[in-house]
Order: C-alpha cells, then sequence, then structure tokens
C-alpha cells in the first residue's frame, strides 16, 4: 500500500471519528436543552465518568443508559467516541503496516497502542 493511501486511510477514519463524535455530542446538547431548559446549572457533570467510563463494565453501562435518552450519557458517549478515535487510529495504522510489510513500524506502533492500553488499564 503507497504512504499516499495509507495517510488517505487514516485521514478517513479521524474524519469519520469525529463527525461521529460531533454528531452524538450535538444530540447530547439538544437532549440537555429539552431537559434542563434554559437552566444549565442543573447539568449533573458529576455524573460523567471521564476515562473511567472506557472500562468494559463501565462503556456498556453508559451506552445503556444514553439509549434511554438521558442527555449526560449521550454526551458521555460522545466524548467517549471522541478519544477512541486516535486509539483506533492506533490499531489501523498496525494493520496498515503490516499489510505494507514495514515491520519496524509494526514494533513501533504496537509500543505505542501497548503504552496506551497500560495507561487505561491504570487510570
Amino acid at each position: 500500500m503507497k504512504a499516499e493511501k495509507m495517510e488517505l486511510t487514516i485521514a478517513r477514519l479521524l474524519s469519520g471519528g469525529l463527525l461521529i463524535s460531533a454528531a452524538i455530542i450535538a444530540c447530547g446538547v439538544i437532549l440537555l436543552l429539552f431537559e434542563k431548559g434554559a437552566q444549565p446549572e442543573q447539568l449533573d457533570l458529576a455524573r460523567l465518568h471521564g476515562i473511567g467510563a472506557l472500562s468494559p463494565g463501565r462503556f456498556l453501562e453508559t451506552v445503556q443508559a444514553a439509549l434511554t435518552g438521558r442527555a449526560e450519557d449521550v454526551l458521555e458517549v460522545g466524548l467517549i467516541c471522541l478519544v477512541a478515535t486516535p486509539v483506533m487510529r492506533v490499531f489501523l495504522s498496525i494493520f496498515l503496516f503490516a499489510r505494507r510489510g514495514d515491520f519496524l513500524y509494526v514494533a513501533i506502533t504496537t509500543l505505542v497502542l501497548a503504552v496506551l492500553i497500560f495507561a487505561f488499564l491504570n487510570s
């Protein structure tokens, strides 16, 4: 695979992740306006779990709660998608480097992924 095609594939992933995240966050904001009206001080920011919501059990709980239409949960899913987009880029890069036969970059990118996983598990 040529470098330009690889870059285009990665750019599409990043753009798609950003657009999906933005759409989910926009839905959350719209729901928030309907739920809270002109009183955003009622937003329960303490409920947002940040990086902790990425743990497998917590993530599924958050998605299930978001499907009920609760604004904070929809916002949290949008933020999780936004954070997950660059991680997906690392996964895709490993695959594309392997397909290209560039095993030095497969090793380097795998190391980056290992660091991300380590940080995730220790947060």
